[in-house]
């Protein structure tokens, strides 16, 4: 699974060793977060022992759309039954970057 961590800016070097010492792997450092790999316990593990990182998200698909209809059919795709309850109430939060 993929996981994505934001914090701070300037405080990415420090995020790295930990969760490192957490046991992400494959980690790809960016301005505010890093994106690393690592097994489904991977999660609870880096929310629990995480002090540098703000919010961990798990990455569910990474794809680069252009419309909404793109954007739909992609998150459409998705099953989300792995995720979320089938009467669950969901919240969205989204950012739109040089839109």
């Amino acid at each position: 699974m993929q996981f994505f961590i934001t914090c701070t800016p300037g405080v990415e070097s420090v995020l790295r060793k930990e969760i490192e010492r957490i046991g992400g792997t494959d980690l790809t450092v960016s301005d505010r977060g890093i994106l690393c790999s690592g097994p489904d316990n991977l999660l609870a593990e880096l929310n629990v022992w995480v002090r540098t990182g703000n919010r961990v998200y798990l990455v569910l698909v990474e794809k680069r759309t252009r419309t909404f209809d793109e954007l739909f059919d992609t998150t459409g795709a998705i099953d989300w039954r792995k995720y979320i309850p089938k009467d669950a109430p969901i919240i969205v939060d989204a950012v739109s970057v040089k839109s």
